[in-house]
């Protein structure tokens, strides 16, 4: 059986890719082959020189805009924040004149940075296979390529040409203009599919760009997804950066793991969650049947166990509960519990968040957990 990874593109979103392969690599698994297009092409290089995630986790852990741009990371930080002063409008202008006249962002820094980090005799020598997807200007057509159909030496130009930014200056690769491969094929399952794989694991960044399902329907294909928003495109503060690593890593551990919890990580199964709740609900002398009634009435476009555990995952994240833990189901509760004792400050946060017709719910959630 031949096991491929599939890394969809999104520039900065890329990170999530870095912390859900250490995961998958930590609990044993191993791949014949990875590919991705964009950033998802150049985080399927790193992986297949190690085959491992090291040279990944290294290169996304350093990363800064100034390292493949000219642009000064503390005015790209300021940018994103929308800290925007007379200093920091100047310089942006000046930035975007240069652009102007330059004819798109210069590719050269970018291409040094990938030469840096990306050995090419070491992901030729390497038995993983490694496929990119980009996209022709030229001949107005899709390139969908493997390694063996890279003419040595040409690795590099053609990595950057699957994740060719429509802002970079446009420069000829073999005589022909290239782009983005994202305009065609964003999360290349199909690349592996072809090839005679197996079952792929898709790594998304939930991408608006259009991707192609496998042709062939014998192949197993899984999905490891973001469970909140990455961020934008090229938002690339370390902050953001460090969050969506331990995002992909925690997200891809409840794929693994099947853990309860959509936004939270809770080891155990839905049924067992449900079960610890509602024993809460008996011993503190509260109507079970009342209660989950109540619940399913909030949320009716859920089934009643999905209702349940969306209620307390919202509320767990009103209260400000630790995101990134692996939680037993009685110390999740009381996480819950123990915070909503403060009546008044979880009532603080909720007028600052929930609507007015949401005030039934607020009361329920009081009366749940200070009973």
């Amino acid at each position: 059986m031949k096991t491929g990874l599939v890394l969809e593109g999104g520039g900065a979103k890329g990170a999530f890719h870095c912390g859900a392969i250490k995961a998958l690599y930590d609990n044993g698994y191993a791949f014949d082959g990875a590919v991705g297009t964009s950033i998802g092409a150049i985080n399927a290089a790193l992986v297949v020189q190690d085959g491992c995630y090291e040279s990944l986790m290294e290169t996304w852990t350093h990363i800064a805009p100034s390292m493949f741009t000219d642009f000064d990371d503390i005015e790209v930080e300021k940018l994103y924040n929308k800290e925007l002063n007379r200093d920091t409008v100047a310089y942006w202008t000046k930035q975007v004149l240069k652009i102007i006249k330059n004819l798109g962002i210069p590719t050269e820094k970018f291409l040094e940075f990938l030469k840096l980090h990306i050995s090419e005799e070491k992901v030729r020598l390497s038995k993983m296979d490694l496929g990119l997807v980009t996209y022709s200007l030229s001949d107005r057509e899709p390139v969908e390529l493997f390694l063996e159909d890279i003419p040595y030496g040409k690795l590099h130009n053609y990595l950057l040409a699957s994740a060719y930014y429509p802002a970079f200056r446009l420069k000829r690769l073999d005589g022909k203009f290239f782009i983005d491969g994202g305009v065609y094929n964003n999360m290349p399952i199909s690349l592996l599919s072809e090839k005679g794989y197996d079952k792929v694991i898709a790594i998304r960044t939930m991408s608006k760009m259009p991707y192609i399902t496998p042709v062939m329907p014998s192949v197993d294909v899984s999905f490891i997804c973001p469970s909140e928003d990455l961020g934008r495109t090229m938002q690339m503060s370390a902050k953001m950066m460090n969050r969506n690593i331990k995002l992909g890593y925690y997200d891809a551990l409840r794929f693994l793991k099947d853990y309860a919890g959509k936004r939270y990580y809770i080891d155990s199964s839905v049924e067992d969650l449900i079960g610890f709740f509602c024993a809460g609900l008996e011993k503190s002398g509260m109507s079970k049947e009342e209660v989950l009634k109540e619940i399913a009435e909030l949320y009716p476009d859920c089934e009643t166990d999905d209702a349940i555990v969306t209620f307390l995952e919202e509320y767990a994240y009103l209260c400000g509960i630790e995101k990134f833990y692996i939680y037993k189901p009685e110390e999740f509760l009381h996480a819950l519990k123990e915070r909503a004792e403060n009546v008044e400050i979880i009532k603080g946060r909720l007028k600052r968040i929930i609507l007015r017709e949401k005030a039934k719910k607020d009361k329920l959630f009081l009366d749940v957990t200070r009973s």
